[in-house]
């Protein structure tokens, strides 16, 4: 998958400078899980033909994969070929272009083609700037640059996302509530460290909402921490004592909802959807930058008020990933 994901970001380097407003004008559009470059090569023939010509120089290059199989033709169609093999696991994905970042006006100062795939020790991503090979990092991108990345979108079947600021502060305002629950422990178990390099981004989010109305009633981000390879490789259990969610009584009392899930981060991914089973309104599902889309630690929803009766009672979440222990204090 990287190699494929290296080779689509190469060749929309390659054509940027002939058809970026192609390219930029689909990236307008609000949908957060990217455009599909299958999509932008069905729109223009010109384009299409041009980005196969760039896919066939960087497979021959350095006569990488797929160069060597069966039934690659480098004079075929190249795109579809390899968009036809862009699987995981056993799961067919779209190669997307997409944003992190919402453009802001048209007046950029440079143009980054970045490799949406596997970043370094340092949180480092390769790409190119105005056509230069640079290293990126998150806290380094310039938003007066228009920052492009190439990666792995949804699984094709997949409904559209519904947009969460992921970037919103751990904690957020007090409010009026009588109902707390917190995170207490965490513990990410051995083999399911999905960074290859650096620590591990892990982060937690919850939604409360009423079943019978599509608008969520609280969007919270109660953890948002760097787990070392070590630590997880050791499957060492880490004392948190984040406060995960608020609720009025009132709304304790009457059945309330909440979904709840923990996954692990990756800064340049495109957007995953991760579902709320016990609810049919596509709003209460939460979304998240991962690279694939089963790379979550666990999901749950349900009635709050089934899960913590009274105050102290504690809920540990336990799978073959990871273990989380909540408890109500108030």
């Amino acid at each position: 998958m990287n190699m494929m994901v290296y080779h689509f970001s190469k060749a929309i380097n390659g054509v940027m400078s002939d058809y970026s407003d192609i390219i930029i004008e689909r990236l307008l559009e609000p949908d957060l899980s990217g455009v599909p470059i299958y999509d932008l090569l069905s729109q223009n023939n010109d384009f299409a033909e041009a980005f196969n010509e760039e896919l066939k120089n960087s497979i021959s290059v350095s006569n990488v994969f797929p160069a060597s199989e069966a039934d690659y033709d480098p004079e075929g169609d190249i795109a579809t070929y390899l968009i036809n093999l862009f699987s995981y696991n056993g799961i067919l994905y779209n190669p997307v272009v997409y944003l992190i970042e919402k453009l802001d006006g048209d007046d950029y100062s440079r143009i980054n083609v970045l490799i949406g795939a596997q970043e370094n020790e340092c949180d480092e991503i390769p790409g190119w700037s105005n056509n230069e090979p640079t290293l990126f990092s998150e806290d380094v991108l310039n938003k007066n640059e228009l920052s492009i990345f190439v990666g792995i979108g949804q699984r094709l079947d997949e409904p559209l996302l519904v947009e969460y600021d992921e970037n919103e502060p751990i904690h957020k305002s007090p409010i009026m509530t009588e109902v707390n629950i917190d995170l207490s422990l965490v513990q990410i178990k051995k083999g399911y460290r999905f960074e290859r390099t650096g620590d591990s981004e892990i982060r937690a989010f919850a939604v409360t909402y009423w079943p019978e109305t599509a608008d969520p009633t609280g969007f919270r981000k109660f953890l948002d921490n760097k787990w070392s390879k070590s630590t997880i490789n050791n499957s060492e259990v880490v004392e948190v004592g984040n406060l995960a969610y608020q609720m009025e009584l009132n709304h304790f009392d009457r059945s309330r909802e909440v979904f709840v899930t923990a996954y692990e981060r990756d800064w340049y991914a495109s957007e995953k959807l991760i579902p709320n089973t016990c609810s049919g309104w596509s709003t209460h599902n939460i979304t998240s930058r991962m690279k694939y889309e089963d790379e979550f630690y666990f999901s749950e929803c349900g009635d709050l008020n089934l899960f913590f009766p009274t105050v102290g009672t504690v809920r540990g979440i336990r799978n073959e990933k990871c273990g989380f222990a909540f408890i109500r204090t108030q």
